[in-house]
């Protein structure tokens, strides 16, 4: 397609260059009509366009050319969406049909969707995570559609709103959403909000991490989720017009054809609330259909409504203002918005696109001033609809009736060789000029630009001193300029295929495919150089003195030298960069070519292009390659220049990144960066150890366009100025040279060896570089380069050169601060750089000395916000300074109204009205202020001058009762003074009033007053001196100590010693008090006086009372004083002989502290044992086990606690303890008690023995116990189980007797087989009294078995076969045998035989009960309690004497 280029302004080469020049690109259709829809790619240079014939075609951007087959339907498109990262767009129909366009399908590009409801698509939108998007129709149904494996779409989820959507936004969550019916509890078919999933939705597992808004025609607003959840959020009441989402502040900012603005706010329980509601204005009044809105910043929403201007809405501080300018005529319909550049567009009626950008600072907004106007332009037709700026900075489009128009920003091409500069200012059209080296001119040409217009458009160019190449991509011109730059001819056009082109004296050097062609001016090709395969194609060329070099497609650089008329290579080709997504886009060489700078891209597979963010240097000498990365300054470089003089200097220049967000810059995060600098130029030396470094960066001037070159001492830029009279060029000298006028190279040399070695930090090297140098102005240069290097020692050196012994005093005295930065702040401000200080104390945050600077320059205002702002401690310090100020020259009012700001009006005002004699004025001011402070001072103003009225007045205003009373008191009117004291109850008023009477002989009144006053040493002292004892007393009861001391002397005087000893006591002389109590023995109130003693006391005090108290048989009073004054051996001693009982307080009182002293601490353990001793010969056992422990001795509180009996304690205190000794001394207790009857203590018992390991007690212990169970129980089984546990713990007894262990094995096998006897078959009776005979003939078997029990046995055995006879004749033989029948044999059975037999009863009963037989139950086998102390007789019953 042809391309042209359009400007709405003149084409003038002096006016061109103010705005920039866009490159018209139409989009060719089959036939011309006004597309329907267009939409861009988020990344992509791709736009879709819609038109009404139901084809959607996606056209490049660059070219403006198809890239691929269209979509087409029989209906018409009406819904577009592209995929945020990938090249998958979603058409959707009106006839409700989806067409899904994919790029990256081979097979299959587009795969349709079916219409389901048959209703038009609204709008289509991609979820942020590329997986799904969401599609609605007019049938208000709300479809969600997942990417499934192999770019296939699945619905996952249906929804049916109560109108249609026109609005779709997305919000990150992790929380899962409700209903509005699961919310009430209700069944979600009830409201019928949300719809059943389809099949493809229940196999879909959502993680939740997306929530969406839908916002409908009519004013309702969904939210919901994919897994069938969907509920009302708000309700506007009202077409919506725009529906933003505010990620920062989870904020949905809804805007209403009525005008009406709201603000939602989203927590993160997804609870919704409104948070701002109000209408805007807008000149169409209430109702605006053509109302749009956009995002234009952070928290900045831009609006047209059919206005000749762009109202902006920042809704962070609620400020708006308005874009426009006095061209603009006619109302503006669309506006667009690119985030990258910050630019504004809006079109108006007439086709007129006028653009505004962003040149202001985000952090410190300042409305419209933020704003200014970046370019305009004309389309070529009127009707403009559809204006959208595309991906980067470079394209925008629009639609016409005529079809879609493609505006590509032409960057416009500089280029400066030495005294020449060629600079491209519109497509086809440049301006050459020649630079003097002049210091002295502000323009750095001698005369007018030479205007040159090509015949073809300009897409590259190089110049010589005597040439002008022009090259487009197919066709280059040649100019000569003839008499320096007066005229130039045109040579013939070379038509060749060029990609870059380069010019060197009489030589043309051009890059075209594989290859680097040399031909001379009149086309002739003198020289060809191919580049390798491996290599790739030339794609970018630059020239210097004779040097050339050529960067390629496959990251290759190459260098060659002109000797001659032949072209030949310096060494091989270098490899730049491994990674394979890197791409050279340009390549400068230095004038010695050592040094080769570049610039790249980066170029993803998506095909996403965007700048990289580092200058590569190549060292040819050292083959290194350095990198220097701007995105530590939040920004890129996108062009670079070598000095022509200096080889080691470079300057760049570099553009910010954009604030919006991250996507808007490829991922780059912006670090430190200025809002309202948009770019930036970067000074930088290429070290051979260090890298590149940089020396010295600074904001390009809006008054400048862009940086063109470079040549110490100075800069070159293009200006923006439309003032042809001027120079296109202008020079800014170098940071290092500011201010100096170089003559000689000497001194340019040594001051660009001094920035050097300063910017590589060789302080030594940059010294001697200029310490022959007597300039003061060299001097200040290099004093103000070290306030932006921070070298403090060297600017102490420049200071001392350029003789300012002020300046070096105050750096020295910055020295103080702890903060490099405001140290070179007072640098900066002695040097004169104030904006440079002020820049300095915000970045350290000292705003405390940035608001003294404000100050000291007369800034007020500045001062004060500073501290309003960021130091409000030191804000009243400020405006009382302001105030100060004020009153100096005469400003009292807004004097009066800052010292009121600094909280000291209260003085300074009346002082300062005072001092100025304007005393009506002051008199009004305080008339105006009910202020007590002010009325008191005028009150004494009014006294002063003998206005005793109204002095009065205005003390009763003041509340000023002292005043009042003294007035009164000095007029000699005590009754009203009085009355005064006594409304008011001020007791400086009493004082006074007691004072004045008490000089006037009042002194009842005068002691009422005092009192009143609480003056009590003045009230005693009147009574004491009229002899007034009861008042004396009266007074002292109520004053303070060192009063009551003085009345207790007065009545002691006075012969009143029971009221001195009170009196001393209450006033601390206790010793005093006890004294005079001793001397007139007061008895009674000793006592009194001793209740009141403690420990605090002073021991000599108390041991007195405690003799007095033993003296006088007060024993336990005696013990007391005695146990304060920590004589605890007399207390112990009073205890012990008059049985005082010591309580657990005293014993804690008689406890010396712990220590870790050993000899205080043998000392506390005898003073414990001492107390532990006499408490357990009172019987306070429970006390002294206390003590015992805490005196270590444990056996001892084992011992002392068993005597209280309490069990649980003994029981707790052995388990406490651990030791074996306490633990057999428990057991031991433990089987003095019932424990035969009681579980838990026998379970204690034998875990007590275990846990002492003291087995011959334990087997004791099971032995009894199986007696126990013999004698009580009759039940040898237990008792056979008891006597095995004996055996086991027997054995495990070193040096245990063997004939103990024999006799309890005997034992147990008699037992067994009396069980055995007991177990047997008992039908052959004789048989049984046989064996029951051998039982009864075994001695030794009678020691386990009782003799009762056989017989029983036997008895039973009898009765039971009904022999009763013979069980008759059994018991007459018990009876022989002395055996209590009563013991063995059961009343019943005695009753059945004695019936059966005729025998009486009373003869089978007639042993005596209290007499046991020879077979009654024996007593224990053993003491118990003797077991408690002797403990050695279990050892000799256990062990062998031999052994």
């Amino acid at each position: 397609p042809s391309s042209t280029t359009m400007s709405s302004l003149p084409t003038s080469p002096s006016s061109a260059r103010t705005h920039p020049q866009y490159t018209s690109l139409p989009c060719l259709s089959p036939f011309k009509s006004s597309p329907s829809l267009s939409q861009w790619h988020s990344i992509l240079p791709q736009l879709a366009i819609a038109t009404p014939n139901g084809v959607v075609t996606v056209y490049d951007g660059e070219t403006g050319e198809k890239v691929d087959a269209s979509m087409s339907r029989t209906q018409n498109a009406c819904a577009l969406s592209w995929h945020g990262e990938r090249g998958i767009l979603v058409a959707g129909w009106k006839d409700g049909a989806l067409l899904v366009y994919n790029q990256d399908d081979q097979d299959k590009k587009t795969r349709e969707i079916q219409p389901e409801t048959g209703a038009p698509i609204t709008c289509i939108k991609w979820c942020p995570d590329g997986q799904r998007f969401i599609a609605c129709d007019a049938n208000s149904t709300v479809s969600i559609w997942r990417l499934a494996r192999g770019d296939k779409c699945e619905k996952i989820q249906e929804y049916k709103a109560q109108e249609p959507i026109e609005f779709i936004d997305f919000k990150a969550t992790n929380i899962a959403l409700k209903n509005e019916s699961e919310q009430h509890g209700e069944s979600a078919a009830d409201d019928g909000a949300s719809q059943p999933g389809t099949p493809a939705a229940d196999e879909y597992a959502s993680t939740n991490d997306w929530i969406f808004f839908l916002a409908g025609n009519e004013g309702m607003v969904y939210v919901a989720d994919d897994v069938g959840h969907m509920r009302v959020a708000f309700n506007m009441k009202s077409p919506i017009a725009a529906f933003l989402h505010y990620e920062e502040k989870n904020t949905f900012v809804t805007l209403t054809y009525k005008s009406v603005l709201a603000l939602y706010e989203v927590d993160d329980d997804l609870k919704i609330k409104q948070s701002m509601r109000s209408k805007i204005n807008v000149s169409t009044g209430g109702n605006c259909p053509d109302l749009k809105a956009l995002w234009v910043g952070r928290g900045v929403m831009a609006t047209c409504a059919n206005e000749t201007l762009i109202r902006v809405w920042n809704l962070d501080t609620d400020d708006s203002y308005q874009l426009t300018t006095n061209e603009i005529r006619d109302p503006i319909v669309n506006i667009a918005f690119n985030p990258r550049k910050r630019v504004i567009s809006g079109v108006t009626t007439t086709g007129i696109i006028y653009s505004w950008q962003f040149v202001g600072s985000e952090s410190d907004p300042q409305g419209d001033e933020d704003w200014e106007l970046y370019s305009t332009f004309t389309a070529e037709r009127p009707t403009v609809s559809f204006l959208q700026w595309g991906p980067g900075e470079s394209l925008l489009s629009y639609c016409t009736d005529e079809g879609a128009m493609i505006l590509h920003e032409t960057t416009l091409k500089r280029k400066m060789r030495g005294q020449m500069v060629a600079i491209q200012t519109s497509t086809n059209q440049l301006n050459i000029e020649r630079v003097l080296d002049s210091s002295s001119q502000q323009s750095a040409t001698s005369r007018g630009a030479l205007p040159v217009k090509a015949g073809i458009s300009i897409r590259d160019l190089d110049l010589s001193n005597t040439h002008v190449a022009l090259s487009n991509g197919k066709q280059v011109e040649i100019y000569v300029l003839k008499e320096g730059i007066q005229s130039f001819t045109a040579k013939d056009p070379i038509n060749v295929s060029a990609s870059a082109i380069g010019v060197h004296r009489e030589n043309l050097f051009v890059c075209t495919m594989n290859r680097l062609e040399v031909y001379n001016f009149n086309g002739t090709k003198k020289q060809t150089i191919t580049f390798s395969q491996t290599e790739g194609d030339p794609a970018c060329i630059d020239i210097c003195e004779d040097y050339i070099a050529v960067g390629t497609t496959n990251s290759h650089l190459k260098l060659f030298q002109m000797t001659g008329r032949e072209t030949r290579p310096i060494g091989v080709a270098k490899k730049l960069f491994e990674d394979s997504k890197r791409r050279i886009t340009s390549v400068c060489v230095n004038c010695t070519g050592q040094k080769v700078s570049i610039l790249s891209k980066d170029v993803h597979k998506s095909g996403i292009q965007q700048p990289s963010t580092f200058l590569t240097v190549f060292d040819i000498n050292l083959n290194k390659v350095d990198e220097h990365n701007f995105a530590q300054y939040g920004r890129y470089p996108v062009s670079h220049f070598w000095d022509e003089i200096e080889p080691k200097m470079i300057s760049v220049e570099a553009k910010r990144f954009s604030s919006m967000n991250k996507k808007d810059t490829g991922g780059l995060v912006a670090l430190n960066v200025d809002g309202g600098v948009a770019v930036e130029i970067f000074s930088l030396f290429s070290t051979p150890d260090d890298g590149v470094l940089k020396q010295d960066s600074f904001p390009l001037d809006r008054k400048l366009a862009c940086l063109v070159g470079t040549k110490v001492p100075s800069l070159y830029f293009v200006a923006k100025e439309e003032d042809t009279a001027q120079s296109m060029i202008q020079r800014k000298s170098m940071r290092d040279f500011e201010g100096i006028n170089v003559q000689d190279n000497e001194t340019r040399d040594a001051l660009l060896h001094f920035s050097y070695f300063l910017t590589i930090g060789s302080m030594e090297e940059a010294y001697k570089a200029v310490k022959t140098i007597k300039d003061t102005n060299v001097w200040h240069n290099m004093a103000q380069m070290c306030v932006k290097t921070k070298k403090m020692d060297v600017a102490e050196i420049c200071l001392s050169n350029m003789q300012n012994a002020r300046a070096s005093k105050a750096l020295r005295e910055a020295k103080r601060e702890p903060e490099i930065e405001a140290q070179i702040a007072m640098l900066a401000i002695q040097l004169g750089m104030i904006e440079e200080a002020e820049k300095l104390y915000k970045t350290c945050g000292r705003f405390d000395l940035l608001s003294n600077l404000y100050q000291s320059m007369g800034d007020w205002d500045q001062a004060l916000s500073t501290c309003q702002k960021h130091d409000r401690i030191h804000l009243k310090t400020m405006h009382y300074q302001y105030a100060r100020y004020l009153e100096q020259i005469g400003e009292f009012q807004d004097a009066i109204r800052h010292y009121e700001l600094s909280k000291n009006h209260k003085y300074e005002i009346p002082r300062m009205l005072f001092d100025a004699e304007k005393i009506q004025l002051l008199h009004q001011y305080i008339q105006q202020h009910n202020d007590s402070d002010l009325q008191k001072w005028w009150a004494q103003y009014c006294e002063g001058n003998g206005d005793y009225e109204s002095a009065f007045n205005y003390y009763v205003k003041a509340k000023d009762y002292f005043s009042l009373v003294r007035m009164n008191c000095f007029m000699k009117q005590f009754d009203q003074a009085a009355e005064i004291v006594k409304a008011s109850g001020d007791r400086s008023s009493a004082f006074h009033l007691a004072r004045q009477l008490e000089s006037a002989g009042q002194f009842d009144e005068a002691i009422k007053y005092y009192k009143v006053a609480r003056r009590f040493r003045h009230a005693i002292g009147v009574a004491m001196q009229r002899d007034m004892p009861q008042e004396a007393w009266n007074i002292a009861i109520e004053a303070p100590a060192n009063v009551k001391v003085e009345a207790a002397h007065y009545f002691e005087e006075k012969n009143m010693k029971d009221k001195a000893v009170l009196l001393y006591q209450k006033g601390g002389y206790v010793s005093k008090a006890i004294d005079l109590c001793f001397k007139s023995e007061l008895f009674d109130v000793l006592l009194q006086i001793a209740d009141s003693l403690d420990e605090n006391a002073d021991p000599s005090i108390l041991i007195r009372c405690g003799d007095f108290f033993a003296k006088h048989h007060k024993y336990e009073k005696a013990v007391m004083m005695y146990i304060n004054a920590q004589e605890v051996e007399r207390a112990l001693e009073i205890c012990q002989r008059h049985n005082v009982i010591i309580s657990e307080d005293m014993a804690n009182k008689m406890t010396p502290p712990k220590t870790e002293n050993p000899e205080q601490q043998n000392n506390r353990d005898r003073r414990l044992l001492q107390i532990a001793q006499a408490t357990e010969a009172q019987g306070s056992y429970q006390i002294a086990t206390k003590l015992y422990v805490q005196a270590g001795d444990k056996a001892k509180a084992m011992r002392v606690l068993i005597k209280s009996g309490d069990t649980q304690k003994i029981i707790y205190f052995a388990v406490l303890s651990r030791k074996k000794d306490l633990y057999i001394l428990a057991a031991n207790y433990l089987q003095t008690l019932e424990w035969h009857n009681n579980s838990e203590l026998t379970s204690s018992i034998s875990s007590f023995y275990k846990k002492a390991k003291s087995w011959d007690k334990l087997a004791l212990f099971y032995e009894a116990c199986s007696q126990v169970e013999i004698d009580e129980y009759r039940d040898y089984e237990k008792a056979l189980d008891a006597l095995k546990d004996s055996l086991k713990y027997l054995n495990k007894v070193p040096r245990v007797v063997r004939s103990k262990v024999e006799e309890l094995k005997s034992k147990i096998a008699s037992i067994e087989r009396f069980l055995a006897v007991q177990k047997a078959d008992r039908s052959d009776s004789e048989s049984m009294e046989q064996i029951c005979r051998e039982l009864l003939r075994d001695a030794e078997y009678t020691e386990a078995v009782r003799i009762g029990d056989i017989y029983a046995l036997l008895v039973e055995n009898y009765h039971s076969a009904g022999e009763k006879q013979k069980a008759y004749q059994i018991i007459l033989e018990m009876k022989d045998q002395k055996i209590e029948l009563g013991y063995y044999l059961g009343h019943s059975l005695l009753k059945d035989i004695s019936q059966s037999l005729g025998v009486p009863l009373s003869e089978l009963e007639d042993a005596p009960r209290g007499s046991p037989g020879v077979d009654a139950p024996a007593d224990p086998m053993y003491d118990p309690t003797q077991m408690l102390d002797e403990d050695t007789s279990f050892q000799e019953e256990f062990l062998d004497e031999d052994l």
